[in-house]
Parts: C-alpha cells; structure tokens; sequence
C-alpha cells in the first residue's frame, strides 16, 4: 500500500513539472533573437497587413534597438516595465530614400506602442488605440 501511495504522489509531482513549458511562458527576453515582422493591424483597424518585404528587428539588453525598412534603416531605445513598452525618444531613421506606406505605418506604431507579450515564440506589441505589430 505505501509503495502504490508512493508512486501515486510522484505522478502527481512530476505531472506538475513545468521545465518543458519555456515555449509559452508570456513575457520571456525580448532580446533572444531576431524578429521578424509577420504582420500589422492600424490603429482603430479590423485586419491584418502582411508585409511584402522581410523588416527584421534587434532588441538589445541595454535598452536600444535596430531594424531595417525597405531602403533605410532605424534605431532607438526603449523601455519595459512589467508588460510595458515604450520607445523613449521618436525612432530615427536614415533617409536615403523613400520607404513604403507599410514601413511607415509599422515605424508609427512602434513609436506608440505601449504594451507587449511574447507567447510561444510569438512578439506581439501594441499601442493604446489597439494597433498592434506581431513578430515571429
């Protein structure tokens, strides 16, 4: 009898394991790759914009962050508490020519954006006007 109590306790502990859960852990380093943009939704909008070129974000630990447009590239800093985000000064970008209306929408929103999560390696930040930019 002690040993099938035994065994029934150690089924229970290690069904409640978490070690394997990494993937869907809400909030993990937003530092631990690149991302890519997958799609973006306008503020106020009701659908999704895919991209028609690969926009390949950097976020670094030391709070700063790159990423290429179509022709030109940007940088800035950021900030996060708890499940915020914020830029902290306006993003700037080199200007040696001109950018799509997608890049520039998706620059806008990142310069608004005000929360983000990370689920099962998926980036998804948003604004307060529920704009939002989702990354894989």
């Amino acid at each position: 009898m002690r040993v099938l109590i035994f065994v029934f306790f150690m089924l229970v502990f290690m069904s409640c394991d978490r070690s394997n859960d990494n993937d869907s852990e809400p909030n993990s380093d937003i530092t631990s790759k690149i991302w890519q943009v997958a799609k973006i939704k306008l503020e106020n909008a009701s659908t999704y914009v895919l991209p028609e070129e690969d926009y390949k974000f950097a976020f670094t630990k030391d709070g700063s962050f790159s990423f290429n447009l179509d022709v030109n590239n940007c940088f800035g800093s950021y900030e996060i508490k708890g499940n915020g985000f914020s830029v902290e000064q306006s993003i700037a970008c080199t200007e040696a020519c001109c950018d799509s209306e997608f890049a520039e929408d998706m620059t806008h929103l990142l310069n608004e954006s005000v929360t983000y999560i990370i689920v099962n390696e998926e980036l998804r930040i948003e604004t307060e006007n529920r704009g939002v930019i989702i990354f894989n």
